[in-house]
């Protein structure tokens, strides 16, 4: 369950967003971030310096890019059917950006229904998320 506040922090804070401060979150969810990085970073051979780029606005449209954000998405709020559990969206959104947040995910969900497979989509929709508001965006 707090894999999915996580991600959803990716999408919500996603929701293409500039930078939005993690002191917002507590410690808990902070390791949690953590965490789920470091499996994602080993799991796709995503460079940090690209993770952070990301954070800037740059998105290489790239395999390694896209695995890593997957990566994130799926262990969190995208289920094995490849749909958004928005119930899980709604429960665990910071409350910066609970009113906005949730509709930019799914917005951009939907905007990417046609990608070829799920790694494109999450990626498309990630960065459709920084795209439509960079001030409260995160990535990890």
């Amino acid at each position: 369950m707090l894999h999915a506040y996580v991600v959803f922090l990716l999408a919500a804070s996603h929701c293409a967003y500039a930078i939005m401060s993690t002191d917002d979150y507590s410690g808990k969810l902070k390791d949690m971030m953590k965490m789920l990085h470091d499996t994602c970073i080993v799991r796709s051979s995503m460079d940090e310096s690209k993770v952070a780029d990301m954070s800037g606005g740059k998105f290489p449209d790239d395999a390694t890019m896209k695995k890593y954000i997957s990566c994130l998405w799926t262990s969190t709020v995208i289920t094995d059917s490849g749909s958004i559990d928005m119930d899980m969206v709604n429960e665990m959104c910071p409350p910066k950006i609970k009113e906005k947040g949730p509709k930019i995910l799914q917005d951009c969900f939907d905007k990417n229904a046609g990608a070829p497979n799920l790694d494109d989509k999450l990626y498309s929709m990630t960065k459709c998320m920084y795209e439509t508001n960079s001030e409260d965006f995160i990535i990890f």
